[in-house]
């Protein structure tokens, strides 16, 4: 599909830029720029994930605290809790119609080897500070929502390439190794997360310049 930048692109030294035109449409409205070096990320810090996995039954809402699993699998049209604090997590699985409602404060998760969203939903507050994943895996991490769904949040994966798909939009911060947002899906900063750094605190956004057209 046909995607486009409403301001200032930067691409990788080995990278390439067409910047196309259909429909009186230009790819990107500001400045194109090739960076000099390609961009490091600082990596996440080791952590264990449990060897257990939480009871999960297929149609049956399931609260899950905070703590250490192996896998959590939620299956098809299927909603857990997640009741705020830390996840530490070796695969997350998100199958087709299951939803994630959050509660509490804040909620992070931390997964270790794989993250996969199969047309699934997050229900929680606007606010994209309050749930955040740290993805460590160097496999794809798909999420892929509803259609015409939302996600509000942050989703840090320096080694991996991360997919945002389902014609969604997606609210927050996202940071990957390739980054490919597909089928008419909507990527939105929010400009609260300038003010709000990251449980790692690898980014903080230091200037901000806002474009209208």
């Amino acid at each position: 599909g046909f995607a486009r930048i409403n301001g200032d692109l930067f691409y990788g030294p080995t990278g390439t830029f067409n910047n196309n035109v259909q429909a009186g449409w230009t790819s990107v409205t500001g400045q194109v720029t090739q960076l000099p070096a390609k961009r490091v990320f600082p990596p996440i810090p080791n952590f264990s994930v449990g060897t257990t996995d939480p009871p999960i039954q297929k149609g049956v809402s399931t609260p899950i605290g905070a703590g250490s699993y192996r896998d959590i699998t939620v299956p098809r049209d299927t909603n857990i809790t997640l009741t705020g604090g830390t996840y530490y997590i070796d695969h997350f699985t998100l199958n087709q119609g299951a939803t994630i409602s959050l509660q509490g404060a804040n909620t992070t998760l931390f997964v270790k080897s794989g993250l996969t969203f199969n047309q699934g939903a997050v229900l929680n507050s606007s606010d994209p500070s309050l749930f955040q994943i740290y993805y460590a895996g160097t496999t794809t991490a798909t999420v892929s929502l509803k259609p015409l769904g939302s996600f509000y949040g942050t989703i840090y994966a320096p080694n991996a390439t991360l997919s945002l798909q389902g014609g969604s939009d997606f609210y927050g911060s996202f940071i990957a190794d390739i980054l490919n947002s597909t089928g008419g899906s909507g990527i939105h900063y929010n400009k609260a997360l300038g003010t709000k750094s990251l449980a790692l605190g690898p980014f903080r956004i230091m200037t901000w310049t806002q474009k209208s057209y």
